[in-house]
C-alpha cells in the first residue's frame, strides 16, 4: 500500500464524518468496511501491507468514536454551565487579541461536586487597558473571576455565530466581566521572551510605517489581525486576498528555509542546520498563536525537515495527511471549520494539480476553494485568481523585508525602518491592486450558501477531470486527446453552473428577521423579486452591516427590488440607511405619503438620489405588483394628520394566493383605527361581492353569512395568515379590536431579550392567545422563516 498515512487520514475523516451523521450508520459500515480489508488484505503477500489494510477500519472507528465524544461532551458541559463557581483557577494555553479586547483562553481543572466533566477551557475577555493583562504569557497559571456564560448562538442564517465558531475549537465557555485576581505561577521565561519580541516587532513597524499599513504587516509578520482597520480587512476579504494575513504554510516555510540558507552559507553542519531552522519554526508559531494553517505549516515542516535528516524525500501528500490527523485528534469538530477547510482545501489542490499544469495552478487552487468560500461567506471574488497571481509572487519579497526589518529595528533602527518602508510601498501597491479590481464589473458575485449536494456534485465534477487530465498526458491519440480535453472543461462549466445556480420551489419567501429591538422583514417573491420591510435596531451595532447584509447574502439576495420603510425612527431605518450609503443595488426606494420627522424623510431621499435610486411615495390604496405577490398600503392616506410617528407608521399587507401577511410597522393609536376601519370596510365590500355573485336574489349573501357564522361557531375564522406584531410588542398597539378584525393564525414579535421596555407586553401575549393565535418572539426564536405556495404556509424558526 502506497502512502498508508494518507490511507489513515482519510479513514480518520470518514469516520468523523460517520459519527457526526448518525450513530446509526457507523456500525454497519465500518463492519462491512473490515470485511473488505480482512479480505483484500489476505491477496498481499507483504507483511505490513496486510497490516496497514486491518489498521484501516480502527482509524474509521477512531475518528467516529472521537466525533461521537465530543457530543457527549458538549451536552454535558452545556448542561452544568449553572453550577460553575465563579472564579477559576488554570494555565493560559493561548492568547488572541481581537478589537479592544484580549482573549486568554484558560485550561481549568474544577473539582467541584455535580460536574462531570471537571477539565475545560474558558475564553476570558479582558479589556486591553487592563495592565495586568499586559504581563500575562502562555503557560502562566492564574486565578480570575467573572460571570460565565455559553457563547452566543447566531439569531439569524449566516450571521456570524460565536457559539458555532468556539464549538469546534472545543471551547464552549465565555467568561464576561472579567478581571484577573491572582498570578500563580509564572510560564516558562521563554514565553515572556516570546512576547515582548513581538511587542518589539510590532513597534518598529508601527514606527515606520502610517497605521492602517503597519496593521496589516503587523499582521503578516506577528499574527496580529485585531489592529487592521475594519475598512482594509473588508477590502482584502471582498478580493480574496486576506489570506496573506494569515500565518500560513507560506510564511513558515519562508522563515525556515531563510534560515536554513542563512546557515548553509555559514557551512554548518546538515542536522544542526535542521534542528535549528525547525526549533526556529515551533518558536515562531508559539509567538504568533496556534491557528490551524499555522499548526499545519509547522507539521509539515517538521516532515520535510525529517526527511532530510534521513535522506528522503519528503512526500507531500504524507506530510499533510499527518498534520490533519494531528489538528483532527486534538480538536475533532475543526473539521468543518472554514480554517481548516481552506487550508487542506488549497494544499490538496496544489498537490493534485501543480505536478501536472504548473502555470494554471493559481485556477486550480481557486476552483477547489471556490465551493468551500460560496458556503460559508455566500460570495465569491471573481477576480481573486488574477488578483493573487500578482500578490503571491511579491509575498516573496514583502514577508522577508518586514520579517527582517521589524527583527532588527531593534538593534539598528535605520535599517529596520528603510526595509519596512519598503514592505510598505508593496503594500501600498497591493491597496491599489485591490481597489482597482473592486471597481470592475461583477468584482464581487454573491451566490448565496449552495446545498450539500450541490457541493458534492462539484467536487465529483473536479476530481473527474483531474481523472481525465492524467489520462491526457498519457494518450497520444489526437482525435481521442480532443474528445477527452472538450468533455474535461465540459465538467469545469458544469461545476460553476451549479456554484451559481439555486434550486429552490418557486414559493413566496418571507424572513422576518431577528435584529433584536428593531424591525426588519426580507421577501422574495416567486419570480425573484426582493423587498425588504423596514431594516434598523436600537440595541445591535451596525446592524446593517452584521445581520441584514448576512441574511440577504445567505440567501443570494444581491440586490433590493423594492426598500420600503413604514416610518422613520432609528429602529427601522438605520440598517436600511447603512446599506444605501454602502453602495447595495436598490431597485426603489418606497416612502409613506406622511412622515412626522421631516428631516430624517429629506435625508434619505438626498442619500438615494446620490445613489440613482428612485423614490416612490405611497398611501393608502397604492400597490406594488410582483407577478402574483401584492404589497398594499392600507395606512396612512394623504389626508391623515398626526403628530406621533407610531400613528402615522405605514401598514401593508403583502397578499398571495389565499394567504395573507400584514407588516405593521409601530402603528398604533389613530392609525390602528383607521386600519381596522378600512379592514371593516374591506369585509363589507367582499360581502357585496357574495351578494352580486347570487344574480341578487340574495341568495350569495346568505351563504356567506352562514359560511361566517359556521366558522365564528367552531373557531377557526381567520383573515390574516401572518401578522408581524406592531411597536415590538407593546401593550399600547394591537388592541382587542385590531385583532378581531385581523383574526391572525400567526404572530411575530420582533424585540430585544430583557430589553428595557419590556416587551413582548403580557397583556398583548393574552390578547394574542385569547384569539387563538400562535405567537412567535425572535428574542427567543431567532429569525422566523415563512414559505408559501399561495395555499398554505410553513414556518420555521432558526434557533
Amino acid at each position: 500500500m502506497k502512502r498508508p498515512v494518507v490511507w489513515f487520514a482519510l479513514a480518520y475523516v470518514f469516520g468523523e464524518i460517520l459519527g457526526f451523521i448518525s450513530w446509526k450508520l457507523w456500525l454497519p459500515v465500518i463492519l462491512t468496511g473490515s470485511v473488505l480489508c480482512v479480505w483484500s488484505g489476505r491477496k498481499k503477500k507483504h507483511i505490513l501491507e496486510r497490516i496497514c489494510l486491518f489498521v484501516l477500519p480502527v482509524f474509521c472507528l477512531w475518528g467516529c468514536l472521537m466525533i461521537s465524544h465530543e457530543a457527549q461532551r458538549e451536552q454535558q458541559l452545556v448542561a452544568q454551565i449553572q453550577m460553575l463557581p465563579d472564579d477559576f483557577e488554570g494555565k493560559v494555553i493561548d492568547i488572541k487579541v481581537k478589537k479592544s479586547v484580549k482573549m486568554l483562553y484558560l485550561r481549568c481543572s474544577v473539582d467541584s461536586e455535580g460536574l462531570k466533566e471537571r477539565e475545560f477551557t474558558v475564553c476570558c475577555q479582558l479589556p486591553l487597558e487592563d495592565e495586568k493583562v499586559q504581563y500575562i504569557s502562555l503557560y502562566d497559571r492564574i486565578k480570575v473571576s467573572g460571570y460565565t456564560e455559553l457563547f452566543e448562538k447566531a439569531a439569524n442564517p449566516g450571521c456570524y455565530d460565536a457559539y458555532e465558531t468556539y464549538r469546534q475549537e472545543g471551547i464552549f465557555y465565555l467568561m464576561q466581566d472579567c478581571r484577573i485576581t491572582e498570578k500563580i505561577k509564572k510560564g516558562p521565561k521563554l514565553m515572556s521572551l516570546l512576547a515582548r519580541l513581538r511587542d518589539s516587532m510590532k513597534q518598529v513597524i508601527f514606527d515606520s510605517l502610517s497605521d492602517d499599513r503597519a496593521a496589516v504587516l503587523s499582521a503578516m509578520v506577528t499574527g496580529e489581525k485585531a489592529l487592521v482597520p475594519e475598512e482594509m480587512n473588508s477590502l482584502y476579504q471582498s478580493q480574496g486576498i486576506a489570506h496573506i494575513m494569515a500565518i500560513s504554510g507560506l510564511h513558515v516555510t519562508m522563515a525556515g528555509m531563510g534560515i536554513l540558507s542563512l546557515l548553509k552559507r555559514l557551512y554548518v553542519p546538515v542536522p544542526l542546520r535542521q534542528i535549528v531552522a525547525l526549533t526556529a519554526a515551533v518558536l515562531y508559531i508559539c509567538m504568533c498563536g496556534f491557528s490551524i494553517s499555522a499548526m499545519r505549516a509547522v507539521v509539515m515542516f517538521a516532515a520535510a525537515m525529517g526527511g532530510d535528516l534521513i535522506g528522503r524525500k519528503t512526500d507531500r501528500a504524507t506530510s499533510l495527511s499527518a498534520a490533519g490527523l494531528v489538528i483532527l485528534i486534538r480538536t475533532p469538530m475543526a473539521l468543518f471549520s472554514f480554517s481548516f477547510l481552506m487550508s487542506f482545501g488549497c494544499m490538496i489542490s496544489m498537490i493534485i494539480m501543480t505536478g501536472m499544469h504548473g502555470k494554471l495552478a493559481g485556477f486550480y487552487i481557486s476552483a477547489v476553494t471556490l465551493p468551500i468560500l460560496a458556503w460559508f461567506q455566500y460570495e465569491i471574488p471573481l477576480y481573486s485568481v488574477l488578483l493573487n497571481m500578482a500578490v503571491v509572487p511579491m509575498m516573496g519579497i514583502l514577508y522577508p523585508m518586514g520579517l527582517i526589518g521589524s527583527l532588527v529595528g531593534g538593534l539598528w533602527p535605520v535599517s529596520g525602518k528603510v526595509l519596512c518602508r519598503g514592505a510598505g510601498v508593496i503594500l501600498t501597491l497591493y491597496e491599489y491592486l485591490c481597489r482597482i479590481t473592486e471597481k470592475l464589473p461583477l468584482s464581487v458575485l454573491i451566490v448565496g450558501r449552495p446545498s450539500l449536494w450541490q457541493c458534492i456534485v462539484i467536487y465529483i465534477c473536479l476530481l473527474l477531470f483531474f481523472v481525465i487530465s492524467v489520462k491526457m498526458r498519457e494518450n497520444k491519440i489526437t482525435v481521442r486527446k480532443s474528445v477527452m480535453t472538450c468533455f474535461a472543461y465540459l465538467l469545469i462549466m458544469t461545476a460553476f453552473i451549479l456554484l451559481f445556480m439555486r434550486f429552490e420551489p418557486k414559493q413566496l419567501k418571507i424572513i422576518y428577521v431577528g435584529v433584536g429591538q428593531g424591525d426588519c422583514s426580507i421577501i422574495r417573491a416567486p419570480d425573484g423579486t426582493v423587498v425588504m420591510i423596514d431594516g434598523g435596531s436600537s440595541s445591535e451595532k451596525e446592524i446593517g452591516k452584521y445581520t441584514i447584509e448576512k441574511v440577504l447574502k445567505y440567501y443570494g439576495m444581491g440586490r433590493v427590488d423594492y426598500m420600503i420603510l413604514s416610518h422613520m425612527d432609528s429602529d427601522h431605518v438605520n440598517g436600511a440607511q447603512w446599506l444605501i450609503e454602502n453602495g447595495w443595488q436598490v431597485g426603489s426606494l418606497v416612502l409613506p405619503k406622511v412622515i412626522c420627522d421631516a428631516q430624517m424623510r429629506e435625508m434619505f431621499i438626498k442619500s438615494a438620489s446620490e445613489k440613482n435610486i428612485p423614490v416612490r411615495i405611497v398611501g393608502a390604496g397604492d400597490a406594488l405588483n410582483m407577478g402574483n405577490v401584492r404589497v398594499s398600503c392600507l395606512h396612512p392616506s394623504g389626508d391623515f394628520v398626526t403628530e406621533s410617528d407610531n400613528a402615522a407608521s405605514a401598514v401593508f399587507e403583502l397578499s398571495y394566493g389565499n394567504c395573507r401577511f400584514l407588516f405593521t410597522g409601530d402603528v398604533e393609536g389613530e392609525g390602528e383605527e383607521r386600519v381596522t376601519a378600512y379592514l371593516a370596510e374591506q369585509k363589507t365590500e367582499e360581502k357585496m361581492t357574495k351578494h352580486l355573485a347570487g344574480q341578487g336574489t340574495g341568495e350569495g349573501l346568505t351563504e356567506y353569512m352562514a359560511e361566517q357564522e359556521t366558522r365564528e361557531n367552531t373557531g377557526t375564522k381567520k383573515t390574516v395568515t401572518v401578522l408581524k406584531v406592531a411597536h415590538h410588542g407593546s401593550k399600547n398597539s394591537t388592541s382587542e379590536n385590531f385583532l378581531e378584525a385581523l383574526m391572525p393564525e400567526y404572530a411575530v414579535i420582533s424585540c430585544k431579550k430583557n430589553n428595557m421596555y419590556g416587551h413582548p407586553h403580557r397583556e398583548l401575549l393574552e390578547r394574542l392567545e385569547n384569539i387563538g393565535c400562535l405567537t412567535t418572539v425572535t428574542a427567543y426564536s431567532g429569525a422566523v422563516l415563512a414559505k408559501s405556495d399561495g395555499n398554505r404556509v410553513w414556518i420555521r424558526t432558526y434557533r
